[in-house]
């Protein structure tokens, strides 16, 4: 986390926090961590409650945690900042956004399985480097 530079900016984050507290406080949530970019700089890292409620080990903004299904967020702010650098466009099509993973041979081996009884086994075509 030393490498995080935090842009002095004139944004007041104390409520902010105050309100995350009372999350913790009411023991809706253990813990939350969060980053805010105003465009790409960081303008506040933050963190309030527990990385390990029960050993009362408090959250720390260099924690590590799983994100699971906010994947799709991730995945979301990744395309939007591909496409305002312009490399993507968001009506391309598929096979132009994925060619390293040929996903016409990755469709064509679906309906493959789909059709073939159980009983056979389906090898995935080899990958070429």
């Amino acid at each position: 986390m030393e490498d995080l530079k935090v842009t002095a900016n004139g944004y007041d984050f104390k409520p902010a926090q105050a309100a995350m507290q009372r999350y913790i406080d009411n023991n809706l949530l253990s813990g939350i961590s969060w980053a805010v970019m105003v465009g790409r700089d960081l303008v506040d890292v933050n963190c309030v409650g527990w990385a390990d409620k029960e050993a009362q080990t408090p959250l720390r903004t260099d924690h590590i945690f799983r994100v699971f299904s906010n994947t799709k967020l991730i995945t979301s702010c990744a395309a939007l900042l591909l496409f305002e650098e312009g490399k993507l466009g968001l009506d391309d099509p598929l096979k132009n956004i994925f060619r390293s993973l040929e996903i016409g041979r990755c469709c064509a081996l679906e309906r493959l399985r789909l059709t073939t009884p159980s009983r056979r086994r389906v090898r995935s075509p080899s990958v070429s480097s």
